[in-house]
């Protein structure tokens, strides 16, 4: 994200209380020892009394081992799949490795999918005529 991007984002109306705090570590060893530390867990702790959510952007699992670290000290882990990126294995091992943090996935997002790669009838939303009833037709 540069600069550009995050004075946008805070600038967006409505989002008063939003504060993003980058540029934790110089270094991948410094990011390690910090989320190692026994502070880490305190840190945390404070900021989830002074905010309703604290949300943590995390280098891929697969790649680093940051996620693994903050992730045992959170309520839970959204994956982030990229569509055709990485292989079912490949998925299947980053799950893994967040369970293995003592974490537990609440969530997968899904980037970059196309509807007409998911299956043929989702490209043209034949499956759900349904939710588009008339009130009365609903009962």
């Amino acid at each position: 994200m540069g600069e550009g991007d995050l004075e946008r984002i805070v600038a967006f109306p409505n989002i008063d209380n939003l504060r993003i705090m980058t540029g934790w570590a110089e270094s991948a060893m410094d990011a390690v020892n910090l989320f190692s530390t026994d502070g880490f867990p305190h840190m945390l702790q404070e900021m989830r009394t002074e905010f309703d959510m604290v949300v943590f952007d995390m280098p891929p699992v697969l790649l680093f081992v940051d996620a693994m670290l903050v992730a045992k000290h959170t309520d839970g882990a959204v994956m982030v799949y990229r569509s055709g990126k990485i292989g079912r294995r490949a998925l299947k091992r980053a799950k893994e490795q967040i369970e293995l943090s003592q974490s537990r996935i609440i969530g997968i997002a899904l980037n970059d999918a196309h509807a007409a790669e998911l299956d043929p009838g989702y490209a043209t939303y034949g499956d759900y005529g349904h939710y588009a009833r008339p009130a009365q037709d609903k009962g």
